[in-house]
């Protein structure tokens, strides 16, 4: 398995007992941006964590980096292309979980940051990639999915607190991009290759696994949220037509949230009482890719739709609904955004590349 640094989410090529599928290119898409850059003023109620990539600049590598109300810490120093998939805080730590690559040939190691220590969740010989990471009292998760050579068969795991455990056995591909854990509980969401070109979405809980979807049109989980006895995933998958459009499941039965008409895609999902919000993008009638922030089904755009964007993340503190999105400028430099309560701000100046993938609010 190979995930695509930079322009693409999720990238695979998954080989199993002679069968290939190509899993989505979920592209990181950009609209211009209608606010100024802004470092340290991203917000003045709360503490807002991003994570993300920034070139280190003209024909540069890619950074790994966590923001802090607009302050960028870099995680690695730019020898090498790394990003941050996810992040979480705990008390005075900060951590973010990521990628970066090791050899000229474009291994990855799964890495675990740790206010700014790198710690290697896999040990180069196969490429892996730390997908998402969340933390409940003491205990630190993160998702790890990797490539394990000649057989090209591909792994998920869960690592907990330095030790892992699998989540599928050697003989069955498959790979996980979410992690959450309630309680004593502990989620995943991905999607195992089930045949010539197909893919099915999965929820684990505590390693037993359910296939969603409808096992005649490729579907993949992104995020994963538990909410008291409600298990909401969201992510994308096929329509009658074949296009990708934006998939959503409450407690492993689907959830209409377009009307399919055009693209879309589901990226993020957050519960907050009895509301939920769901982050993404739709393809306008011109095919422009819109940010999108659903609330009970009820979409915002977060763009304007001069250029392509796409949401990657929603988080929801007291009364305050936070959302990040990827845009692009007329001149071509990508940057990353804030959404807050409708109020959008740059996080990056565009000198550079850079996006964010992932949001903590505390």
């Amino acid at each position: 398995m190979k995930k695509a640094f930079p322009f693409f989410s999720v990238s695979s090529i998954v080989s199993t007992s002679g069968l290939v599928i190509t899993l989505f290119l979920t592209s990181i898409c950009f609209i211009q941006c209608s606010k100024p850059y802004h470092p340290a003023t991203l917000d003045d109620s709360h503490e807002v964590f991003l994570a993300g990539m920034e070139m280190s600049g003209p024909g540069g590598k890619g950074v790994a980096k966590v923001w802090t109300n607009g302050v960028p810490v870099s995680l690695t120093d730019g020898s090498a292309y790394a990003e941050a998939y996810g992040i979480a805080v705990s008390g005075s730590d900060v951590y973010a979980c990521g990628a970066q690559v090791i050899g000229p040939g474009g291994t990855t190691v799964a890495r675990l940051w740790k206010n700014g220590q790198a710690t290697d969740l896999s040990d180069g010989s196969y490429s892996a990639f730390a997908n998402s990471m969340c933390i409940t009292g003491t205990d630190v998760y993160v998702a790890v999915t990797g490539q394990v050579m000649p057989a090209d068969s591909v792994f998920s795991k869960i690592w907990k607190n330095g030790s892992m455990t699998a989540l599928h056995n050697s003989n069955r591909s498959a790979a996980i991009y979410s992690v959450f854990a309630a309680g004593a509980d502990v989620y995943a969401g991905g999607m195992e290759p089930i045949g010539p070109g197909l893919g099915a979405a999965l929820v684990w809980k505590n390693g037993a696994v359910s296939t969603l979807g409808d096992g005649v049109k490729t579907s993949v989980i992104d995020a994963i949220f538990v909410s008291g006895a409600d298990t909401w995933a969201c992510g994308h998958g096929e329509n009658a037509s074949g296009e990708s459009v934006a998939r959503v499941w409450k407690n492993g039965t689907e959830v209409p949230l377009t009307d399919e008409t055009y693209g879309s895609g589901a990226s993020s999902v957050y519960v907050s009482g009895t509301d939920v919000y769901i982050c993404g993008y739709i393809r306008n009638v011109n095919g422009t890719s819109i940010a999108t922030l659903w609330k009970n089904g009820v979409p915002t755009s977060l763009s304007d739709g001069s250029w392509d964007a796409t949401g990657k993340a929603v988080f929801v503190k007291g009364s305050d609904v936070y959302a990040v999105f990827n845009d692009v400028n007329s001149s071509g430099i990508s940057a990353a955004n804030l959404w807050k309560n409708g109020v959008v701000t740059a996080v990056t100046d565009r000198t550079k590349d850079a996006w964010v993938n992932a949001i903590y609010v505390r």
